[in-house]
């Protein structure tokens, strides 16, 4: 006896949530920096990886970053007016302020996707000269379905960013941005940290305050 076995996948329900990632930027610049230009800046961020970022990008720029901890280790306090000293020593014109907001988080159960698969057996009659009449083939089949649990997230993070002239204490630019995921995934930490980087560096880009290469 031959045995045909046909599998046939049947999507009871199938609900696809679209996961997207955006990056949004509200930026200003003061009235009397509308021309100005920087060319080494150092950054104060409360995010590794923003700095990290932002250091990696800005090479493709014709502004040079400098790292805090590379000309202030933290192996000490200092002063108001060290500060300043180390500040002009290294040709450093404006500082970048940015802070990054706790990510929130919230997801919630959005229905099911069912899988069910059946499997058919399919016996033919035997091939017998001798039988007079004929004889009627069998079908039988066998079911079974698995059900997963749809979960759709959000999360959000809020961040300023502020350039100060070191000359004179004053805001040359300002920025506010917002990140936020839905769908299936999260924006963690570390991507919404870099996606914010890249953000205020094209900000300042289109602000005129960097050139590229």
């Amino acid at each position: 006896m031959s045995k045909v076995t046909h599998k046939i996948l049947l999507g009871a329900l199938v609900v696809t949530l679209l996961a997207c990632r955006s990056t949004s930027i509200k930026h200003y610049t003061d009235a009397d920096y509308k021309t100005y230009q920087i060319h080494k800046f150092l950054v104060e961020s409360n995010s590794d990886k923003f700095e990290e970022m932002l250091s990696h990008k800005i090479k493709q720029t014709n502004a040079e970053l400098v790292e805090r901890y590379s000309i202030m280790p933290p192996t000490r306090s200092y002063s108001p007016e060290q500060i300043q000293t180390i500040i002009a020593t290294n040709n450093i014109d404006s500082v970048l302020v940015v802070q990054i907001g706790e990510m929130k988080k919230e997801t919630q159960v959005v229905g099911t996707n069912t899988q069910t698969q059946h499997s058919f057996y399919y016996s033919p009659p035997p091939n017998n000269p001798y039988l007079v009449s004929p004889t009627s083939s069998t079908i039988t089949g066998t079911s079974n379905s698995t059900t997963t649990t749809i979960i759709a997230s959000r999360s959000a993070s809020n961040a300023t960013a502020t350039l100060y002239d070191v000359k004179t204490g004053r805001i040359i630019w300002t920025g506010e941005i917002a990140t936020k995921a839905q769908g299936t995934i999260y924006t963690n930490e570390a991507s919404a940290a870099s996606d914010i980087a890249i953000k205020v560096l094209n900000a300042l880009l289109e602000s005129g305050h960097i050139s590229r290469k």
